[in-house]
């Protein structure tokens, strides 16, 4: 099993995602094989866990290759998915790093395999119109006929659990991505996508064993920029 992370950019997304690795191995005793994908090494190797955790150097020229071709800002989420799957060939759980993790990733995590994928919690579907934002997707979805709106349901991919057999689905995730992305313009684009493809093929779980504040990112964001790193050791 792998743990996954992209962390790139400003400080507050390095400082975000310290936080919440520092709570993943608080909730367990057991290895965790943890990969971090950043453009600042640097940043991370003044934590005690830094030589437990393999990292990936990302350059900017591969973050402005995985936008295109709709230039969609969480687009080299996918593709970064993709290149774990591929590369070592076990199931992956990519965890954003607005999280906070609570109880031990076992509970969840383990229950990803070759027919069940697991995603946070459930969004909606895009039918009951409930909320602005799943309201404005089915406006904007049905009125462009990019995809059934009818049968379309949408996850939160706080956390997104996938076994290696089902790496096609990010493929396929990537190019309905950016056709929602260019009729939407909507941020919750790639988490739409890959909730139509994996529910394709495999069982949705949701796992809450996390917390994951984008709502409250604002509050937090100025605790975490407030508070020295060290205090996330």
């Amino acid at each position: 099993m792998i743990i996954l992370y992209q962390c790139t950019g400003k400080e507050v997304y390095l400082k975000q995602a310290a936080l919440s690795i520092s709570s993943l191995l608080l909730q367990t005793s057991a290895p965790i094989n943890i990969v971090v994908y950043t453009d600042n090494v640097d940043f991370f190797k003044q934590f005690h866990w830094f030589s437990k955790i393999t990292f990936e150097r990302v350059t900017a020229a591969e973050l402005e290759n995985w936008m295109k071709p709709s230039n969609f800002f969480l687009g080299p989420k996918l593709h970064i998915l993709k290149n774990v799957l591929e590369k070592y060939k076990k199931p992956v759980v990519f965890c954003d790093t607005d999280t906070i993790h609570t109880t031990s990733f076992e509970l969840i995590y383990n229950k990803v395999n070759e027919s069940t994928s697991v995603f946070h919690v459930l969004e909606g579907e895009l039918k009951s119109k409930s909320g602005q934002m799943l309201w404005e997707l089915h406006f904007y979805l049905k009125k462009d006929k990019v995809l059934d709106v009818n049968s379309a349901t949408m996850y939160n991919t706080g956390l997104i659990g996938i076994h290696p057999a089902n790496v096609d689905c990010i493929d396929r995730s990537i190019e309905l991505m950016h056709k929602i992305f260019r009729s939407t313009k909507k941020h919750v684009s790639e988490q739409l996508a890959i909730s139509i493809e994996l529910a394709k093929k495999t069982k949705i779980l949701t796992g809450e064993s996390l917390i994951h504040y984008w709502h409250l990112k604002d509050h937090v964001n100025g605790l975490i920029m407030n508070a020295d790193a060290s205090e996330f050791d």
